[in-house]
């Protein structure tokens, strides 16, 4: 992939999110204005092993503020990218805004709040949740493979290859995924099957990640690369836990998390490849 090519895909995702939050506002102002957007009741939290104080129980608002913060991160870090790394040529970018395409998925959490669609549109419900399925494992497997293909050299030259393969991926994990109809999940997002499995294998594979990427840096004698690698992971748990946010204390947490990973990722990835 040419850097003129990944420019204008970046610049492409960019006007898309703005399209995206347009649309998704447009949406849920209607179902104010009209009357037909309902907040679940009896919902089901994934883990109740951090009490129910008034910063880690149940709090819907968190959940909703969740979704909109991926989705306001998704388009405000791509703009950011574009600015200043335009005529950086850097594979890890290009997985990058790759995750930040599923991130900004998240928005479709709160569309499940216009016309009680958890209660009466189980079709569009279903629909909805395999697209909110299929952005998180895009961001996981762009996130992933941001590290494991990122290592050789010319890695940006397989880049468009590799984020169709890692797309097709996605998107058969999402179609065979199996959605909860009935279970109206605490996070204002959709129940899916093996859900635990799936946050503890991603969990794992990050993991695995970072120690590459930290070994990587080992390997180049860059302090840059070592410290994007801890910016690195401090996204990627962000990430996860912003999916998953029922209560205050995650919502801060995931937050501090994703936006300090942030800045310590791209900055230092851009201060290294710079001086090569």
């Amino acid at each position: 992939m040419t850097l003129n090519t990944r420019n204008k895909l970046i610049m492409s995702f960019f006007i898309l999110t703005i399209l995206f939050i347009i649309i998704i506002s447009t949406i849920i102002s209607i179902s104010l204005f009209t009357g037909h957007t309902v907040m679940p009741q009896n919902v089901s939290r994934l883990s109740d092993f951090l009490g129910d104080t008034l910063l880690t129980g149940y709090n819907f608002m968190s959940a909703l503020l969740s979704a909109i913060i991926c989705v306001i991160y998704s388009a405000v870090i791509i703009c950011i990218i574009y600015i200043n790394f335009e005529k950086t040529q850097s594979a890890e970018i290009i997985y990058f805004a790759m995750f930040l395409m599923g991130c900004m998925m998240e928005g479709n959490r709160i569309l499940l709040l216009a016309y009680n669609i958890w209660a009466t549109v189980s079709s569009i419900y279903i629909f909805m949740g395999r697209i909110l399925f299929f952005g998180r494992m895009f961001s996981t497997l762009s996130l992933i493979f941001l590290v494991l293909l990122s290592i050789k050299q010319d890695a940006h030259q397989d880049a468009g290859r590799n984020s169709v393969i890692i797309a097709a991926a996605a998107g058969v994990f999402a179609w065979l995924i199996p959605i909860d109809t009935i279970t109206v999940a605490s996070n204002c997002s959709v129940r899916f099957g093996y859900e635990k499995s799936f946050i503890v294998i991603s969990c794992l594979c990050f993991i695995t990640s970072y120690f590459a990427m930290r070994a990587q840096s080992k390997a180049l004698d860059s302090k840059q690369y070592k410290t994007a690698s801890n910016g690195y992971i401090s996204v990627v748990f962000g990430y996860l836990l912003l999916t998953q946010t029922d209560s205050i204390f995650i919502l801060s947490l995931g937050i501090l998390l994703l936006l300090i990973g942030t800045y310590l990722f791209l900055t230092n990835l851009h201060r290294y490849y710079k001086w090569m």
